[in-house]
C-alpha cells in the first residue's frame, strides 16, 4: 500500500497482489476504518501496576524487568564509554558482554511490556518462547563477562557486580517462564 499510495491503479494492485476479489477488498477497507477510527489509547490494568507494567519518566509504559535490564544495560555502557573501553579495536568479548545485554533488554521489551494492557491478549506459550530468545542473549553476555573477568579490562568490583545483576535477571526470567507455564 505504501509502495503504490498515490498510484491510480491502487485498489487493483492491491487487490492483484493479495489474491483477492471487490469483495475481498470491501471488507478490508472497512476493518482497516474502524482501525483507524478507535483512536482511544490503550490504559494498563492498575491492578498489575508494579507487577507487570511501570510508568516511565515520559509515561511510557513497560515491565519492571525491561526497566531494570534498561538501566543496568545503560550503566555498563556509560562506565565503558567514560573509560574509552568501546573505542575502535575494543576488545570483543567486553563489546560482546555489553551488546548482548543489551540486546536482552529490546527482547525482555518485545517479550512484557505488553503485559500491563491485557493478560488475555497474550498467549503463555508465546510469551515464554520470547522468554527463551532472551535468556539466549543473556547467556551470550554472561559468557563474554566470564571471558572478560580473566582479562581484568574492568575493576573486579564493577565487573562483579554486573555478573550478580545478571544472575539474577536470569532467575527473574526463569520465574516469569513458571509463572506463565503454570497460566497455561
Amino acid at each position: 500500500m505504501e509502495k503504490y499510495l498515490d498510484h491510480p491503479d491502487l485498489d487493483e494492485i492491491i487487490d492483484r497482489e493479495m489474491g483477492w476479489d471487490k469483495e475481498n477488498r470491501s471488507a478490508f477497507r472497512d476493518i482497516e476504518q474502524e482501525a483507524m477510527c478507535d483512536s482511544s489509547p490503550l490504559e494498563p490494568n492498575p491492578v498489575t501496576e508494579g507487577k507487570d507494567w511501570m510508568r516511565g519518566e515520559e509515561g511510557d509504559i513497560y515491565h519492571p524487568l525491561t526497566g531494570r535490564v534498561f538501566d543496568e544495560a545503560v550503566k555498563i555502557w556509560r562506565y565503558c564509554d567514560r573509560k574509552k573501553l568501546l573505542a575502535d579495536g575494543c576488545d570483543p568479548d567486553l563489546l560482546n558482554m555489553v551488546v548482548n545485554y543489551q540486546t536482552l533488554g529490546a527482547k525482555l521489551a518485545g517479550a512484557l511490556d505488553g503485559l500491563g494492557y491485557d493478560d488475555d491478549l497474550r498467549e503463555p506459550g508465546f510469551i515464554i518462547a520470547c522468554l527463551k530468545r532472551a535468556l539466549r542473549y543473556l547467556n551470550l553476555s554472561i559468557e563474554a563477562a566470564a571471558k572478560t573477568a580473566g582479562k581484568q579490562l574492568l575493576p573486579p568490583r564493577r565487573l562483579a557486580a554486573f555478573r550478580k545483576e545478571q544472575f539474577a535477571v536470569r532467575e527473574e526470567i526463569l520465574a516469569l517462564m513458571k509463572r506463565f507455564r503454570e497460566a497455561s
